[in-house]
């Protein structure tokens, strides 16, 4: 009797442990950066805005963590777009269960042509065109990013290392404070 009592416990003993190991497991995996070899990818978002070669910066960023007014759970997403005319563009909205969609109006805004060699400065003064910035593994908010300098077009894809992504939010902040000093709204 108190073999099968003692097999028993190791048994559960053994079951436990290895549910342990397989859930440091997946913590350590979701740690991990996923390093690519390539910046520069073909595998863009499908957004025709993308190929437009007066683009010179397009932002997108999407998050699984956010509810709407109601208190709905669901995620959000952001994309700007800047031109090198100056046509700055801002979408936003919310997706939920069941395809439920709340997507705010466009914003569309002219910037002068002071505020867009600011921006290409800034841009410039990152060196964000010569690093490398490998993907990292991120659960709940996903950051890419599309760059068209002085002829090179660059795409960063899924997330970049925080180094990298801070950057880039700079030249978010940098982008979207000119077009909120920018008077005139083209929509």
């Amino acid at each position: 009797m108190m073999d099968k009592k003692t097999g028993k416990r190791k048994i559960l003993k053994l079951i436990i442990l290895i549910l342990a190991a397989f859930v440091l497991l997946i913590i350590v995996l979701g740690n991990i950066s996923i390093e690519r070899n390539k910046t520069i990818t073909d595998n863009t978002p499908k957004d025709s805005r993308l190929a437009d070669p007066d683009l010179l910066y397009a932002s997108f960023s999407d998050s699984g963590l956010c509810s709407n007014d109601k208190g709905e759970e669901g995620g959000c997403y952001t994309y700007i777009f800047l031109y090198q005319s100056g046509k700055y563009i801002y979408e936003s909205g919310w997706q939920g269960r069941n395809d439920k969609k709340e997507i705010s109006p466009t914003i569309e805004k002219q910037l002068d042509q002071d505020m867009i060699d600011k921006i290409i400065k800034q841009i410039k003064d990152t060196d964000i065109m010569n690093k490398n910035c490998p993907s990292t593994l991120n659960q709940d908010a996903w950051f890419t990013y599309q760059l068209n300098l002085d002829g090179v077009k660059k795409f960063f894809k899924a997330s970049p290392i925080y180094e990298c992504q801070k950057k880039f939010w700079e030249i978010d902040i940098l982008i979207n404070s000119m077009a909120e000093s920018a008077n005139l709204n083209i929509r």
